[in-house]
């Protein structure tokens, strides 16, 4: 149990009869403040600050004059201030005193800091920590304090610089507590366990899940071949007993086994049926990259012939073999590949080995070479890309699928025409053959 301070008025004297009086809620650790300042010699009261300089910080008798209660200790101090009138007081006014204090920003620093440890010993007590508990929760219990409380809080987040403040210390005091990883898991298992808790037993905000999800992750389609209209693709899929997989398949015009066909609905449908369509998303959701993205080929080398490619795929092209993984799983793995080294080029290599050849070539070269150019058969226009064909033909960007599978054979057609590679491309790598592998990969 920690031991009880003393709490009171106490006052210094020195040998000249002069005294000072103060007050304090534990007076033996104030007492030993005055003197650290005695010994340093930087004591805030000025005129103690001269005596003990003057008769030596050893000569400054200190005594007690009266224990008390805190609550009464201010009123006690003032009432002792008044009758005893001592010369080493500047100010005559308790008041004040605290008032002038407050207002140096280090002191406030170093009353903060002492509360605070002061604080955290005090509820290491067992006894402290059960007596404070029982008397929060008698407070939470009673309602017109819980009103009361209520009141006050709304009162002060109607100020917008309260709420400016406040949202500036949460986040320091979130951003410290987040950098503990211990936090974050234990928080994370709460916030999980909370919300599994609130979903299990909560049948209103499963109500309110359900109801903010509805034009956020779901758009209304209609079934051609039934005449069944869902709320969303997963419904669909459910009720019909197929995968998710199917009925996006065919929205980006890839064929499917499903005899089953689907359209979204109209704006004036979904309004016939009380939805918004402001809030129903339009587009399908992306996973992963974007479509426009082009991901940057790395140049490879190959350390035995010190021949450069643009990227992995023109070393395998180079080589007379189709797209692989051969070369970047043996750069990933420290192994040969094709029978030879490789291994990637960093950017300030590239005068070495390139001569002429510069970084920015090699991206323009990167990005021609992701573009084959396609051919209508039957009107012989020629096309930079797939994808540029679709969009020429006021189809969207998904119809390249389909135009993909009539190069491949896998259809005759795609909207009604006939398509195939304009020519095929031969990587410039492969200009000079490179000599057969010592060994197969």
């Amino acid at each position: 149990m920690a031991r009880k301070h003393l709490c009171g008025l106490y006052k210094i004297t020195s040998p000249s009869g002069k005294m000072y009086i103060g007050s304090s809620a534990n007076i033996q650790k104030r007492i030993n403040e005055h003197r650290g300042h005695f010994a340093r010699g930087d004591h805030y009261n000025a005129k103690l600050r001269y005596a003990a300089r003057k008769y030596g910080a050893q000569a400054m008798q200190f005594d007690i004059v009266l224990l008390c209660e805190r609550e009464t200790l201010r009123d006690l101090e003032q009432l002792a201030i008044n009758h005893i009138q001592p010369e080493y007081n500047i100010e005559v006014t308790v008041a004040k005193v605290l008032h002038d204090f407050w207002k140096d920003p280090e002191w406030r620093k170093r009353n903060s800091q002492r509360c605070a440890v002061q604080n955290r010993e005090r509820w290491k007590d067992p006894e402290y920590r059960a007596a404070q508990l029982k008397i929060m929760s008698c407070q939470a219990q009673c309602p017109e304090r819980r009103a009361s409380a209520a009141e006050r809080l709304k009162a002060r987040w109607l100020d917008e610089e309260y709420r400016q403040k406040m949202a500036v210390q949460s986040g320091k005091i979130f951003k410290r507590l987040f950098a503990d990883p211990e936090y974050r898991e234990k928080h994370s298992r709460r916030q999980s366990a909370l919300m599994r808790s609130r979903l299990e037993n909560s049948p209103s905000f499963r109500e309110h899940l359900a109801k903010i999800g509805v034009g956020v992750n779901k758009r209304p389609l209609f079934c051609i071949t039934t005449g069944e209209y869902f709320p969303g693709v997963a419904d669909a899929a459910k009720a019909k007993g197929i995968s998710v997989s199917v009925i996006n398949k065919q929205f980006d015009g890839k064929p499917t086994r499903s005899a089953l066909q689907w359209r979204y609905l109209t704006a004036e449908e979904l309004i016939a049926r009380g939805i918004d369509p402001a809030k129903v998303r339009t587009d399908k959701p992306s996973k992963g990259r974007k479509r426009d993205y082009v991901k940057p080929h790395k140049p490879v080398l190959c350390v035995e012939l010190n021949k450069v490619f643009a990227s992995a795929g023109e070393a395998h092209a180079a080589f007379g073999l189709e797209k692989s993984g051969a070369i970047p799983s043996a750069i990933s793995k420290g192994r040969k590949a094709l029978g030879y080294s490789w291994r990637y080029l960093a950017e300030n290599e590239a005068p070495k080995v390139f001569d002429s050849y510069s970084f920015a070539a090699l991206a323009d070269l990167r990005n021609e070479s992701r573009c084959r150019p396609v051919k209508c058969l039957d009107t012989g226009e020629v096309y930079k890309s797939v994808e540029h064909a679709a969009l020429s033909l006021g189809l969207e960007s998904s119809a390249r699928y389909s135009i993909f599978d009539a190069i491949r054979g896998r259809k005759e057609k795609a909207y009604g025409k006939r398509w195939g590679y304009a020519s095929d491309k031969v990587p410039n790598s492969a200009q000079d053959s490179p000599r057969e592998p010592a060994a197969s990969a």
